[in-house]
Order: C-alpha cells, then sequence, then structure tokens
C-alpha cells in the first residue's frame, strides 16, 4: 500500500489542521527518540583535494544527540525543511548547524528555480531526500558513515585536527524512492525542450533516467556538486539486515498540493503539463484531409457508385439506341415528321431553339422525291423570317454582321497587305518595346503566395515585428562504409558491459575529417563591397549568429563535435579507471563514453563527466544529438522513443547566420542581408570544390545554404532552354513545311506550293504577339515569372497554329468563283472562318482574364500575360496574317517560288487539292467512325472513361515535392535527398501572439495565466498549455516538442532567491540599474574565526578594448572619437559602480573602493591573505529584484521595470535562466512612461514562443503541420479572448519557415475548382454569345470541355502528377486549349447542311477535323516529345506528362467523342441562315411569301 496522500486523504486533510500538521511533518518523529546523529557542522575540506579547492567542504563527526536550533536557524527551517518542524510548535533538534542549512538553502536555490516554479509538490517531495539526510534528528537509523578522514579544521575548528565524514551510505526506501522520481519526472525545462531530469540524472539523461538512477546520480561525488559520497541503498523492505531503517517518508502525488505550516499561504499543485495526472482536457478528435468515402470497410464508395452508374447508364442507352432508330433521322422532313419543320408546329412554340433550325439545304430538299416547293409549317402556313423567335433573328443578325464585318476587313486586307503588314508588326512592335521595363519574379514566395495571404502576412508580420527566421547552411556528411579505409561500423562495450554498434561516423578518422571540414568553413572569407566602394574581407564571424553574444563570441555551429568544444585533442582524451563505473570492472573512459553521455544529457557539465569534458558547445548552448546526427531511425519509422545515436551513418552540421527582413530599408538590415548571402555564395562555391577535389572517398555529403533554391531554380529555367528551343523549332519545321500541297514530285510545283514563308509568318506573328503581351505588362508594372516564358508560348502557339492551319486550309480547298476577285475571294475565306477564330480566342482569352481572379501570384500572372497573348495574337492573324496569305496566294497563282520569290516557274493550272488528311477522313475515318454500333461503342467508352475519371480524380495527391522542382544535376536536389533519408528533427514552429494593440496586459497575472506553461495559475488550456498537450500526440499533431514558453521563464528568473549560487534579477544598489550575474560581489566577511582570501596587491588595468563587445550589446555605445571613448567609459562606470579605472593610466582615483572592485569583480591573485578583521568594510555591489506580486510573481511596475533586464541576461550556471540566448528576439517591447523617474519602463506587444515540427517528409506532412498548428491556435484563441470586448480581441498565429509554401495546399482543391468553374462558365458565356445564342452547341462544348478536364484529371492520378500551382496553371491551361478542339468543329457543323445529324457530323469531320488533328495536334505532339528529356523533373513531370496528356485527350475527345455526340444531340442548322440562303441562291423561287395551295 502506497504512502503518498491520496485524494481522498487530502480533502479530510483540509478540514483536519491538526492532523494536517501532523501527517505533513511526520517525518520529524519518525523514529520516537530511537537514534541520534551522525555529524553536525562543517570542519573544513577533504584534505585529498587541492587548496583550491572550495566544493569539497566536509561535516563534523558527530555520533551524539541532536542540538537544538536557534532562531535562525528554526527560520530557514520553515522556509526550506518545514516537515522537520514539530507538529507541536516546540523548538526542533537538529543534527545541522546553522552554517548546514544556509549550505543547503544555498543549494537548494538553483533546484528550486527548476521544480518550484511549476511544480511545488515535486520540489517539496524532493527536499524531504536531502533535508532528512542533513538535519533528520535521528539520522543514525537511516544513514551509515562508512568512512570518515581527518584533517585542518577551518572557521570555528581553524588550527585543530578533525574528523569528518567522507563517505555514507543512505538506506531509502523504493517507495519514496519512486514515488519522489514519479512526481517530479514530468517536471518541464522549456530552455532544452525537455524535462528537468535532463539536468539532474547526469549522464542518464530524461530518456534513460529512473528513479534509482536519480537518486544515485545527486549523491555521486563524480557530479561535481555533491561535496562527499552519499551511496544510495534502496529495498522494498523496512530494516536492512545490519538493522538500518530504509527511509521512507511521506510523499505527495503531484496533483496535489504541498502541505504548508500554519499561517503560511496555500501552495498550489503541480499543473497539467508537469504533472499528467492534474489534467482535465482532452485533445479533439483530428481528422484526415485524405478524401474517403467508404461504404463499408475496403469498399471504396465513390468507385462502387461509378461502377453502377457506368453499368445502368450504358444498359439505358443500348436500350434507347436500339428501340429508336430514329435518333439521327432527318430534321427537314415532311409534314408529320417529329423532327421536322413542319411537324409538331405550334405558333407559340416558334421560340424553341430545337424548331428554329434546319439541316437540309434547299437544294437538298428539292432533289428530294415529292418534296414541297416552299418551306411549310403547317397546311397553307409558309415560315417566313418575320415568324421567327427574336432570339434566333438577334442571333442571326449578329453572326451575319461578324461575317460581314470579317469578309469586309479580310477584302481590305487582301487589297491593301503591305500597309496592314507594317501597321500590325508596327503595333506589336511597339508594345513590346516594354519588355525593357519588364520585372521578373524569382522569389518563390513571391510566385506563390499571395501578398494577401494569411501565411504571407503573418510571415510579414513576424519578420518585421521580430526577425526573420535564421539562415541555415547545412553540410550532411554521410559514411560510406569502407573497411580499407578504417570506416566501419564496430563494437563498443560501456561502463554497463553493454555491447553497442556504433556507426561509421564515430571512427576517429572520420570524426577528425569533419572537424577539418568546420574548420576550413569557419576559415571562409568573402569580400563585400561598402558604400563608399571600398571593399573589405569578412568571414563566418560577421554574419553567423552568436547566441551568447558579446560574453561568448563563437559561431552557433550546430555539429557532434560541440559535445568536445571543436577540439580534437579533448576527442583523444582518454582516462583510466580502476572502478571502471557500475560494472566494477576497470576501463578506459575514451570519447565514445563521453558521447553517449552527452547523448543522454546535452546540458551535461564537466565535473558530471568522466573525463572532465562538459557537453555544452563553446558557443555556449546546448546541441541536441538528433540535431547534429543522422540515419539511426530505422526507415520508414518516426522518431523512436528511444534513439540509438550511437548508430547514426551521417552527421549533420547547422551552420547558422543571422537572418534580416528583406523589405527592411534599414542600412544595417540591408548590408547584413547582403553580407549573409556573399557568404553563402562562396560557401556553396568552396563545397562545391570541396566535393570535387578534397572530399575523401569515404564520405558522401549534401549541402545547401539559404539562397541555394532561388538560385537553383533559377539555373533550372536556364538549364532547359536548349530543350525548350528545339520543342519549339521542331514544331516551327513542321508549321512550315505542312502547310504547303504537294500536287506533284517536281521541284518546281514543291517551290511554288510551299508554304515556308507563310508558315515561318505565321510563327513569327505568335511569337511577335508574346512579346507585345509581355511588353503591355512589363509598361502596367505588372511583374512576369519564369512560367510564363515557359508556357505562354507553348499556350499561344497552339492557339496559333489551329488558327493558322484552318485559315490556309480553308483556302486551299476553296475554290475561288468566277465572279470574285482575289481581293474578294481571301475576304470571302475570312468572312467564313474568323468568326470561329473570334469564338476560339475570345473564349480562351475570357477564361484566362477571369482566372486571374486566383489569388496566387504565379496563375494570375500567367492568366493576364496568356489572356493578352491570345488577343494580341487574333488581331494580328486577322490583320498581319491574312495580309501574308493575300501576298502568299498571289505568288502561288503568279507561279512563283516561295522564299526566293524572284524565281517563277512554269505554269500549270490544277484543281484545289484537298490534301492526304482530308481524303483519309473523307473515305476511310470518317465513315467507320459514323457506322451505328461504332458511334454507341465510342459513347460507352467515353462514358466508362469518365466515371473512372470521377472515381480517381478526388484521389490526387496534393502538394509538390521539393526535389521535384530542382534540376537532376543540382546539389540542392542531393540535398533533399539526404534530408529526406538523414534529418532526425523537424522545422521548428513560432507560436506569435499579435499583442500590437495592448489588449493583452502581460503584467496581469491574469492575462500571464492565458500564455504561460508550468507557474502555479497557469491555465491547463492556455497557448503554452494546449502546445505542451498537443505535442504529446506527435502523429496526429505533427508537435514533436514541448514550448519554450518565455513567461514562465521570466518569472521564474524574476522570482529566483538571489544567493552566492544564484544571481539572477538583481539591480545595483545605487543607481537600480541592472546587475548581469558575471558581476560579483566583494568577498563576504565571516565569523570572527573565518578567514578569507583577498588580493593584497593591484589588478593590472583592464584596457577598454576588453569591453567592446559589451559595451555595444549592453548600451548601444560605439567606437568613436576621444570624447566617446570617455562616454563609453562613464556609461560602464555607471552601470557598475565602477570606481577603479579601466585602463586610465592618468586616473588619480585609487582608494580601496578601486581594490575591492577590481580584486572581487575581476578576481585577484590569491597571493596574500588577511583576515577579516583587516578587511575593508564589506560594500554590497547588487541587490535582489523585489517581487511582491501574487504568488511571487512581479508586480506590474516591476514586470515594466524588469522584463527588459531578462531579455538582456545572458545565462551562465549561477542563472540558467537568463532570457538573452533563449528568448531575447521572442519579445517585443516598447517603452512606457514609469511613475519612477530613476527607472524605464517597458510593455510587451507581441511575443512568440517556440516548438519544434515532428519529421516532415512528404508535401502532405507539411501542410498537415501547418493546419494542426492552425486548429491549436484557433483554439488558444477562444481562450485568451475570452471575455474580451469585440474589437480588443488578440491574434495568435503560428509561424514556421515552410507555412509561406504550403498554405496553398490547404485550400489546394477549393482553388482548382474556383478557377476551373469561372474558366468553364467564362467559355460557356462567350460559346453562347458568339454562337448565335446557340444553346444547345454551347452545353456540347461545355461538356466537352468539362470531360477533356476530368480525364485529364485521372491522367494526373495515374501517372503520378500531383495538384499544385503548377498543375493548376495547366489545368486552366488546358481548359483554354480544349476550346481549340471542339469550337472549330462544333460551330462548322451548326451552319453544316446535311441530310442528317450524321451525315452533318461526317461533313464536319472530313473538313475540319482534318485541320484539327494537323494543326495543333500534330503540331504540339512533336514539340511536347522533346520535353521528356529535360532535365528538371518539373518539366517532365508537369509539361511533359500534362502537355502531352492535353494534346491526346483534347484530340480523342474532339476527333472521336465530339463527331458521335453531335450525331446524336448536335444542333440544328438555324432556320434564319437556310432562309437568308434560300433567298439568296434561289431568288426566282421565293420572292414574296406566296400560300401553297
Amino acid at each position: 500500500m502506497t504512502r503518498s496522500f491520496s485524494v481522498m486523504g487530502w480533502s479530510n486533510l483540509l478540514v483536519l489542521l491538526p492532523i494536517t500538521s501532523s501527517l505533513a511533518f511526520s517525518s520529524y518523529d519518525l523514529y520516537g527518540k530511537d537514534g541520534h546523529c551522525v555529524w553536525y557542522d562543517k570542519c573544513g575540506r577533504d584534505p585529498d583535494y587541492p587548496p583550491s579547492d572550495t566544493k569539497h567542504t566536509l561535516n563534523c563527526a558527530y555520533d551524539g544527540p541532536p542540538k537544538t536550533a536557534n532562531s535562525e536557524s528554526i527560520a530557514i527551517l520553515r522556509d526550506i525543511c518545514p516537515h522537520l518542524v514539530p507538529e507541536d510548535g516546540s523548538v526542533p533538534d537538529l543534527c545541522c548547524s546553522l552554517s548546514q542549512l544556509k549550505d543547503i538553502k544555498e543549494n537548494f536555490a538553483i533546484t528550486k528555480n527548476l521544480l518550484d516554479r511549476g511544480c511545488p509538490t515535486c520540489y517539496y517531495n524532493f527536499r524531504k531526500n536531502f533535508c532528512d539526510l542533513t538535519c533528520h534528528p535521528r539520522q543514525s537509523r537511516f544513514v551509515r558513515v562508512d568512512n570518515t578522514t581527518t584533517g585542518e579544521g577551518r572557521g570555528d575548528y581553524a588550527n585543530q585536527q578533525v574528523s569528518m565524514v567522507k563517505e555514507v551510505t543512505y538506506f531509502v526506501h523504493e517507495e519514496f524512492n519512486q514515488l519522489a522520481y514519479e512526481s517530479c519526472k514530468n517536471v518541464q525545462y522549456p530552455e532544452i525542450s525537455d524535462t528537468v531530469m535532463g539536468l539532474l540524472c547526469g549522464p542518464w539523461g530524461s530518456r534513460e533516467c529512473t528513479a534509482k538512477r536519480w537518486f544515485d546520480y545527486m549523491g555521486s561525488i563524480t557530479n561535481g556538486y555533491s561535496p562527499f559520497q552519499i551511496s544510495f541503498n534502496f529495498s522494498s523492505t523496512s530494516k536492512s539486515d545490519d538493522g538500518y531503517t530504509y527511509h521512507n517518508p511521506l510523499t505527495v502525488q503531484c496533483n496535489l498540493p504541498p502541505p504548508v505550516l500554519p499561517g503560511q499561504p496555500a501552495i498550489p499543485a503541480c499543473g497539467c503539463t508537469d504533472c499528467p495526472a492534474a489534467c482535465t482536457l482532452n485533445l479533439p478528435e483530428f481528422e484526415d484531409f485524405d478524401f474517403s468515402f467508404d461504404i463499408v470497410d475496403g469498399v471504396d464508395g465513390l468507385v462502387f457508385i461509378m461502377i453502377i452508374t457506368f453499368v445502368v447508364g450504358s444498359i439505358i442507352f443500348l436500350a434507347i439506341v436500339c428501340a429508336n432508330h430514329k435518333l439521327t433521322k432527318s430534321n427537314l422532313g415532311v409534314v408529320g415528321d417529329d423532327d421536322s419543320v413542319c411537324g409538331d408546329y405550334r405558333g407559340d412554340n416558334l421560340a424553341s431553339p430545337r424548331r428554329d433550325s434546319v439541316a437540309l439545304s434547299l437544294k437538298a430538299l428539292n432533289e428530294m422525291p415529292g418534296s414541297p416547293t416552299h418551306i411549310s409549317i403547317q397546311e397553307h402556313k409558309v415560315l417566313v423570317y418575320d415568324d421567327l423567335s427574336l432570339l434566333t433573328r438577334l442571333g442571326t443578325r449578329f453572326e451575319d454582321s461578324m461575317t460581314d464585318m470579317f469578309t469586309w476587313w479580310g477584302t481590305f486586307a487582301a487589297k491593301h497587305p503591305l500597309p496592314v503588314i507594317f501597321l500590325s508588326v508596327a503595333a506589336a512592335a511597339g508594345l513590346s518595346v516594354g519588355i525593357i521595363y519588364l520585372q521578373v519574379t524569382t522569389d518563390p514566395i513571391e510566385l506563390w503566395a499571395s501578398p494577401t495571404s494569411r501565411s504571407r502576412v503573418e510571415k510579414d508580420f513576424f519578420d518585421s515585428t521580430f526577425r526573420p527566421f535564421y539562415r541555415a547552411a547545412q553540410v550532411i556528411i554521410h559514411a560510406k562504409e569502407m573497411p580499407e579505409h578504417g570506416i566501419e561500423r564496430f563494437t563498443f562495450t560501456d561502463h554497463l558491459r553493454n555491447d553497442l554498434e556504433f556507426g561509421p561516423v564515430f571512427q576517429p578518422k572520420f570524426l577528425k575529417e569533419v572537424l577539418k571540414l568546420q574548420q576550413r568553413i569557419e576559415g571562409l572569407t568573402f569580400e563585400y563591397e561598402e558604400d563608399r566602394g571600398m571593399v573589405n574581407t569578412f568571414n563566418l564571424s560577421e554574419v553567423c549568429n552568436k547566441p551568447l553574444y558579446p560574453d561568448k563570441q563563437s559561431c552557433n555551429i550546430q555539429n557532434v563535435w560541440a559535445y568536445w568544444q571543436d577540439d580534437q585533442q579533448l576527442l583523444d582524451k582518454v582516462r583510466f579507471d580502476p572502478v571502471g563505473g557500475d560494472g566494477n570492472v576497470p576501463r578506459n573512459w575514451t570519447y565514445l563514453d563521453h558521447f553517449l553521455a552527452c547523448a543522454k544529457n546535452p546540458t551535461l557539465t564537466a565535473p558530471s563527466d568522466k573525463l572532465n569534458i562538459g557537453c555544452m558547445s563553446k558557443w555556449g548552448g546546448p546541441v541536441n544529438p538528433y540535431y547534429a546526427l543522422g540515419g539511426f531511425i530505422p526507415p520508414g519509422e518516426s522518431f523512436p522513443a528511444n534513439p540509438k545515436y550511437h548508430e547514426s551513418t551521417a552527421i549533420v552540421m547547422s551552420i547558422i547566420v543571422d537572418n534580416y527582413d528583406k523589405k527592411s530599408v534599414d542600412p544595417s538590415d540591408v548590408k547584413g542581408l547582403a553580407k549573409a548571402m556573399a557568404w553563402e555564395k562562396r560557401f556553396i562555391e568552396f563545397m562545391l570544390d570541396w566535393e570535387r577535389n578534397e572530399m575523401p572517398e569515404y564520405m558522401d555529403i549534401a549541402f545547401n545554404s539559404e539562397r541555394s533554391i532561388e538560385d537553383e531554380l533559377e539555373k533550372e529555367t536556364y538549364g532547359d532552354i536548349v530543350t525548350i528551343a528545339i520543342s519549339y523549332i521542331i514544331m516551327f519545321v513542321y508549321i512550315t513545311f505542312s502547310l504547303g500541297q504537294n500536287s506533284s514530285c517536281s521541284v518546281s510545283r514543291f517551290m511554288i506550293e510551299s508554304k515556308i514563308t507563310l508558315g515561318l509568318g505565321g510563327v513569327m506573328i505568335v511569337l511577335l504577339s508574346v512579346a507585345a503581351s509581355i511588353g503591355t505588362f512589363g509598361f502596367i508594372g505588372v511583374p512576369a515569372t519564369l512560367i510564363i516564358f515557359e508556357i505562354i508560348p507553348f499556350l499561344v502557339l497552339a492557339v496559333g497554329v489551329d488558327n493558322i492551319f484552318i485559315l490556309v486550309q480553308t483556302y486551299q480547298r476553296d475554290q475561288r468563283k468566277s465572279h470574285e476577285t482575289h481581293a474578294e475571294h481571301v475576304g470571302r475565306i475570312v468572312g467564313e472562318v474568323a468568326p470561329s477564330m473570334l469564338l476560339s480566342s475570345m473564349a480562351e482569352s475570357t477564361c484566362f482574364f477571369l482566372g486571374a481572379l486566383s489569388d496566387m501570384p504565379a496563375v494570375r500572372a500567367f492568366a493576364l500575360y496568356a489572356g493578352m497573348a491570345l488577343i494580341v495574337d487574333f488581331l494580328m492573324q486577322i490583320s498581319c496574317f491574312v495580309a501574308l496569305i493575300s501576298l502568299d496566294m498571289m505568288r502561288q497563282e503568279n507561279h512563283r517560288f516561295d522564299i526566293f520569290c524572284c524565281i517563277k516557274g512554269g505554269k500549270k493550272d490544277e484543281e484545289p487539292s484537298q490534301g492526304m488528311l482530308y481524303k483519309l477522313f473523307e473515305h476511310l475515318y470518317a465513315p467507320f467512325l459514323m457506322k451505328k454500333w461504332v458511334r454507341a461503342a465510342v459513347m460507352i467508352i467515353f462514358f466508362g472513361m469518365a466515371c473512372h475519371s470521377i472515381a480517381v480524380v478526388p484521389k490526387i495527391e496534393i502538394g509538390l515535392d521539393q526535389e521535384i522542382s530542382m534540376p537532376d544535376n543540382s546539389f540542392v536536389l542531393k540535398y533533399f535527398t539526404f534530408l529526406k533519408d538523414y534529418l532526425s528533427v523537424g522545422p521548428p514552429v513560432y507560436f506569435v501572439v499579435n499583442n500590437t494593440a495592448g489588449h493583452l496586459d502581460l503584467t496581469k497575472e491574469e492575462d500571464q495565466n492565458k500564455l504561460c506553461l508550468g507557474l502555479p495559475g497557469c491555465l491547463e488550456n492556455s497557448l503554452a498549455g494546449q502546445v505542451f498537450s498537443w505535442q504529446k500526440r506527435p502523429r496526429d499533431t505533427y508537435l514533436a516538442t514541448a514550448p519554450m514558453p518565455w513567461i514562465d521563464n521570466y518569472i521564474g528568473w524574476a522570482a529566483a532567491e538571489v544567493s552566492d549560487s544564484v544571481k539572477c534579477c538583481r539591480q545595483y544598489t545605487e543607481s537600480s540599474d541592472f546587475c548581469p550575474s558575471i558581476v560579483q560581489e566583494p568577498a563576504q566577511a565571516g565569523g570572527s574565526n573565518s578567514t578569507t582570501e583577498a588580493s593584497a596587491k593591484k589588478s593590472t588595468p583592464i584596457p577598454d578594448s576588453a569591453f567592446k563587445e559589451f559595451d555595444e550589446f549592453y548600451f548601444d555605445v560605439e567606437d568613436g572619437p576621444p570624447a566617446g571613448k570617455q562616454n563609453r567609459r562613464r556609461k560602464r562606470q555607471e552601470y557598475y559602480y565602477d570606481y577603479g579605472a579601466y585602463g586610465d593610466d592618468t586616473a588619480s582615483k585609487k582608494d580601496e573602493d578601486d581594490d575591492w572592485f577590481n580584486d572581487d569583480f575581476f578576481g585577484s591573485d590569491g597571493d596574500d591573505k588577511t583576515t577579516a578583521s583587516t578587511q575593508a568594510p564589506v560594500k554590497t555591489l547588487c541587490k535582489p529584484c523585489s517581487t511582491s506580486g501574487q504568488s511571487g510573481r512581479p508586480t506590474p511596475e516591476q514586470f515594466g521595470h524588469t522584463i527588459k533586464w531578462f531579455l538582456k541576461a545572458n545565462p551562465d550556471d549561477t542563472c540558467p535562466t537568463a532570457g538573452h540566448a533563449a528568448y531575447g528576439a521572442s519579445v517585443k517591447l516598447i517603452e512606457q512612461k514609469s511613475d519612477n523617474a530613476a527607472m524605464s519602463s517597458h510593455k510587451v506587444t507581441s511575443s512568440h514562443m517556440m516548438a519544434f515540427h515532428t519529421i516532415l517528409r512528404t508535401s502532405k506532412d507539411y501542410y498537415m503541420a501547418l493546419s494542426r498548428a492552425r486548429e491549436l491556435t484557433d483554439s488558444v484563441m477562444k481562450v485568451v479572448n475570452n471575455g474580451t470586448k469585440p474589437g480588443e480581441e488578440v491574434t495568435v498565429f503560428p509561424y514556421s519557415v515552410f507555412y509561406v509554401f504550403y498554405e496553398q495546399y490547404l485550400t489546394m482543391w477549393q482553388d482548382t475548382l474556383k478557377s476551373l468553374g469561372i474558366s468553364l462558365f467564362a467559355i460557356f458565356l462567350v460559346t453562347y454569345v458568339l454562337m448565335g445564342f446557340d444553346l444547345v452547341s454551347s452545353i456540347i462544348m461545355l461538356v466537352i470541355i468539362l470531360l477533356i478536364v476530368l480525364n485529364l484529371g485521372a491522367l494526373m492520378y495515374w501517372w503520378s502528377i500531383t495538384l499544385n500551382a503548377v498543375s493548376l496553371v495547366n489545368l486552366v491551361m488546358a481548359v483554354g486549349i480544349s476550346v481549340e478542339f471542339c469550337s472549330h468543329m462544333t460551330r462548322a457543323y451548326s451552319v453544316n447542311i446535311g441530310a442528317d445529324r450524321v451525315e452533318r457530323s461526317r461533313n464536319v469531320l472530313t473538313s475540319m477535323g482534318s485541320s484539327v488533328l494537323s494543326g495543333i495536334t500534330l503540331t504540339k505532339f512533336g514539340g511536347i516529345v522533346v520535353l521528356a528529356f529535360a532535365k528538371s523533373r518539373i518539366f517532365s513531370i508537369f509539361y511533359f506528362r500534362m502537355y502531352l496528356g492535353i494534346v491526346l485527350i483534347g484530340a480523342a475527345h474532339g476527333l472521336i467523342l465530339l463527331p458521335v455526340l453531335l450525331s446524336y444531340c448536335g444542333p440544328r442548322t438555324n432556320l434564319a441562315k437556310l432562309i437568308k440562303q434560300e433567298k439568296e441562291s434561289l431568288q426566282d423561287v421565293i420572292k414574296d411569301p406566296v400560300p401553297i395551295s
């Protein structure tokens, strides 16, 4: 049965105070009167240590009864060991003196700061262990003296030989040991993202710490802090074999408050952060973003529905086809035919679109046996133009107007070709001039993140309010196992006799090569040109991050060598140990033992290490092993609970460089950023050279700098210029040679009928259109992106080539009428074709211009440039190209050679040639496709493709893996691969509190509790509290570590009790300025018999140069003229109350104050000794800050005065919680008015706290991490803003460097559907208007384009093309290009005359389909194939695969499905067009309306 307090027991104790006192402080009477002391008072130093040693002070051996405590002792006892105060209020007898109590209090100071600030119950249990060991009046019952020594006494025992206790055994019951550990093991230490056991358990660290190891480490003399050896003897029994009692005092569960003495204020229990048992809130249920619709487990619901839909739909369709052979029957038959104009006519239904069109020409009608001589609607009624609906007449007039306008214009351009060419080219060239003003954006943030997007706004706020996240240059060094070089895995036996297999990176040879590389990098120099043209040379120290500046000047380099302070001699250090650790076997302690200790506890100090080497880096901070090592995580697994760092196969070296806001205009920021980028450039140059020429063959490296990705993206574009150029050349050559006709094999006829010049002219028009578009927006000031130069020429070429082929081939296939001139012939062709060109161009341009509504800059820029290019291309084609056609046709009619127009060939009159493709379509393809069952099969096949696409499109993966964006030969590509394989930590995430408006008053405890983590009173669902709770489920939340809350550290720093060993919040006694922890107090006077060491001679004055960085950091004082030097000295003297001289030989002030300041602040040589009686009066240099607020927190006034001190203070052994290194850039302060004019006051506006994401490898990991972080901050805002007035809410948001790139994926499906929806609507609207308000044609086009996009989505799924900004641009482009595959044929069908829909479809497929195939399809196919050989995977995946899909899928739908669909449900010929044709061609048949008798 456990002896810790139960919940029920504690609730009863609150009611019965006497019982509370009895239970709480029962340790005093636990053993009755039986027992005595084993020591009393301090005697002297351990003689086994040198005289200079001050840590190993031993207690006097004493086996007598406990002694009565005096009042001062009782006061200290009530503070630090209240359970030893008798319950009856009597004066306690103790086995410790006043000096021992003071030592306990001093030794508890740092531990109290770690434990008591968040978990008072843990601190209460912790203290019992040492209080009972040191002072319990019956300590002989559970403490055995194992070894004593005799030496010279000190203090009251000076000049005496005294017996002192050197080693003891402490008999502790396992229950007390385990319960004390359980109450403390979860107490957080946010500064190192670990629990306090990372510090208190020594080399075991928090992961391998146990209750017994914790106590053993604290009692071991080898930890560097224990003055003598305390060996713990644990047992679950009550008595040892030799009669000692296993000490088992009461403990308190961490979720219960510790008991207090009567009259003392109540102490809260531990919070949820430090005590899981205290947690009451549950985490929310997390949903995955992946599409999931399962009818039952294992059965995809959407696939099942689509299968059913396909089967049922196909059956219904086949049944209709079989039952209704009249589906394609003539729609201009005799009266009574349900599809005829005559049948089912109703006077009130003339506006019906289906009754407003016919399919037969008058010629065909008159040739039909028994056909009427007039178009009859009903008996004795004749259909005239005025009988048609208003919408039909309006549409006809609109089309007629377009035809007439384009006919006139075509005739004009043909008559005056040279002026038209000159003016059109001049206009386009004039617009192209704007290219000189063009701004090209290569910054990935500017490309893919909208300036108004949430992540972009938050990033800008973070960068401007705090400072941009550090720039990191990384080198990942993988070890190749090469036994011939001694680089291989090896087995090492640790001090516990465990055989551990070490990875090859721990071979000394390999480690030393890594150190050499680091030193080479540190020594790299770069040149930087100053404002006045002066070139200076700098090294890494100029740009690197220095967390503990100015105290430490070393750069922040995260490397495993930090465990040896980058010193090869420390790596080679070996120490023989006759005891050998826990195994009691003699052994040598080596660098591997040291690594194992540092991997468990990166904050391990030198005294706690067997080799006396600390684990902290030379720049002053800890380096966690998961920062610096890789390859120890098993493939496919997340971060293990107990990582085996010794199995690492790679070393990760991270050089941290200070970053600056790109948008800042501050000269220091501009220079700082330029210097950082200059060093990074030099770093990459060096690494590339080192990899080629110096890298050992047993190493494989990858490296990267902050600027590398942007540099490589720019290089990638230029790297594939050759590939793109070849692609375009192939298309140009095809266009040039395929436009001509070859009526014979003679060279003369080939040169006459060739269209090389015309083809080149068409290509140049396309390029000039793109240039004019770019120039237009160059004038306007819309930045361009590299994607514009890669995609838009392809798009415009696709549209332009299609129009070129249709225009030229229509002219070639149409015979000039006898009454037409050449110009009129050209004009008539333009009148026929230009409306279709206008339809496609306007539909696509409108589609793209509306696509510019996208928030994504790259998509918006592409849409604007593409829309403008298509408009310019259309205008150039109906002007310049028409004029070129006129000139070329005149050349051909005059039998002149192409290109060499001066040469004239032989005359040969031939009929216009239809061309091979035309004949193929006419005689083979069209007749086959229009067969009844072929058409039915086509419908079923494409219906199945549509159902399949709907089933798989929602499963398209979202994202863009980083490595895809790099060229195949890029060093960054290799770096991305190494990141996935070897990086063992995720990116940091900052939880930012935007308190710019000041609605959150952090001087008040109520508002502090909304943010803090483990302080008494912190809300469980505070910001830090929720982050801490969420990181317990890393797989769902993507959070790996607890937060680092500055507010907890600040309050712990401000409230820390100042002593000789703790020097946190202090201020100068006379000036009330901050007193840094490095400032030492003068030696304290002891008792009458105590001695102290002091220097009797003067210290050498310290020069000003020694304080340069210190001055600049604390006082913003810079070097300057002598006046500045004096000002600097004055400020320093004011700050330190320096009464002495800092290297000023002319100073005359040499009083005794100089002596104690120089000696005690800067140290003395210790040669002379004086007694306290001869020492000058002690001056108190600094005093503790007062914290008179509730719960020991600073008052609002004290908060305002001390918060800046906390952010400036550097951590050290006397104050590890100082905030400069961890939080100096985390809190934004503004100065405010203070009631105390002598002290400045500051207010916190905005702040952030940091945690780490889990390891993120895929795009989904990245955007899910962002999504979860936002879910968390949304929950936090509900707490922070609870009860606030509207308009005074505080914004809390997460920020990480990658958020701005991956935010797009959170709404990628919404953005895609929005962009495609806008594009499809624009196409439908333009089609409906430009096709004379033909609803049926518009719907058919819309359906075909939608099916093309759906099938392209299925292609993306099966060909592993992810959905991202690049593929979204391609999808929008696919919508535009799809218009080319269906608009020309649909419009041609609407004006075609045939016996029925099948015949009309055959006619259109033959004439227009061949042009579509020879134009856009074959042209693009040849150019696309080349893209498969591009170096960049972006080109090969997103351009080659998607472009190929667009062309093939578009051609299949345009040349297979569309004709079949038109044969079933195509629109009828417009009646108004038929009447107009009848009036024009049969003037003698229909002149006036005549009733049919």
